[in-house]
């Protein structure tokens, strides 16, 4: 197999690419804390949640990692409430992962090397928004949980994909390399 073509592309561009990669995984752990606590249908409605844009929400008890699934420390019933804040703690990391992954995909979009993967990044990222809001509307068909869990993780691949075929370049060693294309 022959090695991947390396794309020399200023350290900004690839510092968005790994910050981009953090954003998803951690969004993505918050989708399978979503998930763990069956907390999708926590909120059946989109945009809103329970008939408004902040309903009543427990983060302490939602974001308490260390207890039985689906019990509190001492032993009783996750209240509804937090279920409604883990629900709504994904949605609000989705809007931000959204942005910095529609970001990147358009800024991808203008290296003629990186249309592909930036062609990849965009429709996975359509596909997630699909799903995702159709995991609510629909009040979770399999279906949609399936491609929402399997586009995050082609989405992880692509990021990936992209650090390990790009090379973050100061301005500086960007113009020294383009003088020395013209110069031979």
């Amino acid at each position: 197999m022959a090695p991947l073509p390396v794309v020399d592309v200023p350290v900004r561009l690839k510092a968005l690419v790994g910050l981009a990669l953090a954003m998803l995984v951690v969004q993505a752990a918050s989708g399978a804390w979503v998930s763990t606590n069956y907390a999708v249908l926590a909120c059946a409605e989109f945009p809103q949640c329970q008939g408004g844009w902040w309903p009543q929400m427990d983060f302490a008890q939602a974001l308490e990692i260390w207890r039985p699934l689906g019990y509190t420390q001492d032993g009783a019933p996750i209240s509804f409430q937090a279920l409604t804040a883990i629900h709504f703690t994904h949605r609000l990391l989705a809007v931000l992962t959204v942005l910095v992954l529609a970001s990147l995909a358009a800024v991808l979009w203008g290296y003629s090397t990186l249309a592909r993967p930036a062609r990849v990044l965009a429709a996975l990222l359509v596909l997630q928004v699909f799903t995702g809001v159709s995991n609510v509307v629909l009040e979770w068909p399999i279906v949609a949980a399936v491609l929402h869990t399997g586009g995050a993780g082609a989405m992880v691949v692509t990021l990936v994909w992209l650090l390990a075929t790009t090379r973050g370049q100061s301005e500086a060693e960007r113009a020294s390399a383009y003088a020395r294309r013209f110069s031979q």
